[in-house]
């Protein structure tokens, strides 16, 4: 692969990626779904290429599947109602996977949908799960005028987009269920409070000096308290927190006794301590609730759940990075020791190592390593492709994950890794046009183990990482050449000088 083609590659990824980091921050902004939706159907242009988008959001009490659906360029389309089980939003909300469609004029099992899609002459349809942490909530579906438009690379960078509309959407929808929660509240007080209780997000209301007036049971049930703890809390001023993270703490308290005394709405992004200590990261938004003469008589708070929207920011901030280091820096050893201590911090890891191959294809070298709290097992040496857990990765070219248990049940070896107390591991291949040149490997002494997101995203980054090693080696065996050169040159020198005062010593003769 040439230094062009490789540089290229790397430009183009790195473009692609600024502009979903884009597209993720202006998502984030919004909250009305029918403006997001809007909003998506223009600017995933600048991310993706698609002739047609649709977004289903299936409602699992009226068992419909609402589908909105955008043509080119971002104008939204009339589009018959169908049943749930016969879109291809509902296949997805079902097996949780992406549907790829690559020949739309064979398709069978969606004949109606597939038939009106046909007529706007769409040919291929790649279909993404919208899914949370917290729920499942349709599907994304992209259909392009070409045939099998959507390769597996494709489909991972755009399962990847799901992600972050997935976050988007369901942070729309909780607004949303809150603002009719405030509507409700003129009809029936009661039946606020069911509606409230029944929101996927944590909302309560303070009264206008922002006391603490009704707690939602989800809220109190995340907290692991209750509306009298939190009272007696705030009766002692709130001089500290046991729900809110302490670093976040002093920000946030100034920035709520602010709104509160100037009426303008709140909104601020923090860490909140699950009942079982764990802290998670949220997007807090207060409104001011007024009556007819404009006088504050209460304040309405929702606190959607954004720690996977963060990590996601983090892993698209990483592959960013990551691409721009390919691009720019041509040396293997630094390269890789920022990349490591990277990955390392945003996969929440102990362990991250780079091996490559000995001369005779027999032995791992350990090139790179960040183990900071490490007990010594692991070291930078040779390690026996035959049997080792990195020899199984690096020939077969598949990646590996599991824990320790896993690793002893399929008999290869890993010893150093079990003696440091890494209970849960993920190693993969670096693969370029011309095989397998080394292994990344990742390990956590927690009990966490590496999801199937978790692998495609670290598969983005091995081969980025991949590409890297390529674009060094090119690099080092062009310098190599030119000293090579350069020593030749020389010696010619040497020789024609020597060659000349021959010929003056011959003539003087």
């Amino acid at each position: 692969m040439s230094d062009t083609y490789q540089s290229g590659a790397g430009t183009a990824a790195t473009e692609r990626y600024e502009a979903l980091f884009r597209v993720s921050q202006t998502l984030i902004s919004i909250r009305s779904s029918e403006e997001l939706f809007n909003l998506l159907a223009r600017e995933l242009r600048a991310v993706v290429n698609f002739y047609v988008m649709g977004v289903g959001i299936y409602d699992e009490k009226a068992h419909e599947m609402h589908t909105t659906s955008y043509g080119e360029p971002g104008i939204p389309l009339q589009a018959p109602q169908f049943a749930p089980e016969e879109t291809f939003s509902w296949w997805v909300y079902q097996q949780q996977q992406p549907l790829i469609i690559p020949f739309l004029d064979v398709e069978t099992r969606f004949p109606a949908v597939a038939e009106m899609l046909k007529n706007r002459g769409v040919r291929s349809v790649c279909v993404l799960p919208l899914t949370t942490v917290h729920r499942r909530l349709g599907g994304l579906a992209l259909g392009s005028t070409e045939a099998d438009a959507y390769s597996e690379e494709e489909v991972s960078f755009l399962s990847f987009v799901a992600n972050q509309v997935a976050l988007a959407v369901d942070d729309a929808l909780n607004f949303d269920a809150l603002q009719h929660a405030e509507e409700a509240l003129r009809a029936s007080e009661q039946s606020f409070r069911r509606i409230v209780d029944s929101i996927p997000g944590l909302v309560n209301t303070t009264t206008a000096e922002g006391e603490f007036e009704f707690v939602s049971q989800q809220c109190l049930d995340y907290f692991g308290t209750t509306l009298e703890e939190l009272k007696a809390q705030e009766s002692k001023g709130w001089t500290s927190s046991n729900i809110v993270h302490p670093d976040d703490f002093p920000r946030m308290l100034a920035t709520w006794r602010r709104s509160v005394e100037t009426g303008h709405p709140y909104q601020s992004e923090y860490r909140i301590r699950r009942a079982d200590g764990a802290y998670r990261w949220f997007h807090v938004r207060s409104l001011p609730w007024r009556d007819s003469e404009g006088r504050i008589i209460r304040w309405y708070t929702l606190r959607t759940d954004i720690d996977d929207r963060k990590q996601a920011e983090d892993r698209l901030q990483l592959l960013l990075d990551v691409t721009n280091q390919v691009v720019s820096n041509l040396q293997l050893s630094d390269l890789l020791g920022a990349i490591s201590s990277s990955v390392r911090r945003v996969m929440q890891c102990d362990l991250v190592s780079v091996c490559f191959p000995d001369s005779e294809m027999k032995r791992l070298q350990t090139f790179v390593i960040d183990f900071p709290d490490s007990k010594g097992f692991i070291r930078e040496e040779l390690i026996s492709i035959e049997g080792s857990l990195g020899g199984f990765v690096f020939r077969t070219g598949k990646p590996w994950a599991g824990n320790a248990s896993d690793l002893l049940q399929s008999g290869l070896k890993n010893d150093p890794a079990i003696a440091e107390g890494l209970k849960t591991g993920c190693v993969l291949p670096l693969v370029s046009r011309n095989g397998a040149l080394g292994v990344l490997a990742l390990g956590r002494r927690e009990d966490n183990p590496f999801s199937r997101a978790d692998i495609g995203f670290l598969t983005q980054v091995a081969n980025q990482v991949a590409i890297a090693v390529e674009n060094a080696t090119a690099y080092r065996q062009i310098e190599e050449a030119r000293a090579e050169l350069e020593k030749a040159f020389e010696e010619i020198k040497d020789l024609k000088d020597r060659l000349q005062d021959e010929n003056v010593a011959l003539r003087e003769q």
